[in-house]
């Protein structure tokens, strides 16, 4: 019958002292080869300063279009050196946010809502810009909501 060592008897830990010196040997070395990372943009850990983050949008103003097809137009101030914007939107502040626009152009700055506007109903708007990458888009915060009542 083949025996099963268990942890203890594959670490060499005999009680509970060395099991302590095992644990604060693992705590200092993951302390030394974690501070020998560049931390002053953890997207960009070679150092070299080619990734940036793109900044947050700011901005942001609503208008309504009481049409056939009801509308939000929502606007935000252009940003510098991006690629693009998401737009999210949600049913109160804290609910689950959804992506419902991708302007892929850094010159157009607003984005109409026509998808399924109510009479009597609140609509909360975000903006984000990302720039283009090798590796893919890289996303930066979000923009203050905006709230809509329409």
């Amino acid at each position: 019958m083949k025996e099963v060592k268990s942890l203890k008897q594959r670490f060499f830990i005999v009680d509970k002292s060395h099991y302590v010196i095992f644990v604060i040997f693992l705590s200092i070395l993951f302390s030394i080869t974690s501070c020998s990372l560049d931390r002053k943009n953890p997207l960009d850990p070679s150092g070299s300063g080619d990734v940036r983050v793109p900044p947050k949008v700011l901005g942001l103003t609503s208008s309504k279009v009481m049409t056939p097809q009801n509308a939000i137009i929502i606007r935000w101030n252009r940003l510098a050196d991006v690629d693009g914007y998401y737009v999210y939107r949600a049913f109160g502040v804290y609910t689950m946010k959804e992506k419902i626009g991708v302007i892929e152009s850094n010159d157009i700055i607003e984005y109409t809502d026509m998808n399924s506007i109510f009479f009597g109903r609140k609509y909360y708007y975000w903006i984000s810009a990302y720039i283009e990458y090798p590796q893919g888009r890289l996303e930066g915060p979000l923009s203050d909501y905006i709230e809509v009542s329409f």
